[in-house]
C-alpha cells in the first residue's frame, strides 16, 4: 500500500513534469514498420512456443540478460578504476 502510493506519487511528478513537451507524431512509414517489426515478434515468440515453453523462454532470457549487465557493468567500474591513478590497475 505504501509501495502503491509512493510509485503513484513519483508517477505524478513525471507526469507534470512531462506535460510541457509535445512530441511529433512520427510518419505514417515509421509506424507502419514499427508495426510490421511488433507482427515478426508475435511470429517469431509463436514459433518459438512450440519447441519451447515460453516461461523457460523468460527465465533464460533473463539469466541471459542479467549475465550481460553484470559483464557491462563490470567493465564500466574496471574502466573507471583504471582512471584513479592511486588505485594503479592496469
Amino acid at each position: 500500500m505504501i509501495i502503491e502510493l509512493f510509485l503513484d506519487a513519483i508517477y505524478g511528478i513525471f507526469s507534470l513534469l512531462t506535460a510541457m513537451i509535445e512530441l511529433p507524431s512520427l510518419p505514417e512509414g515509421i509506424t507502419e514498420v514499427i508495426g510490421l517489426l511488433f507482427d515478426y515478434l508475435t511470429v517469431g515468440a509463436q514459433i518459438l512456443g512450440t519447441y519451447l515453453p515460453l516461461q523457460e523462454f523468460a527465465i533464460l532470457f533473463g539469466i541471459v540478460l542479467a549475465v550481460d549487465i553484470g559483464v557491462n557493468v563490470y567493465k564500466f567500474v574496471m574502466w573507471i578504476i583504471r582512471k584513479i591513478p592511486m588505485a594503479n590497475i592496469s
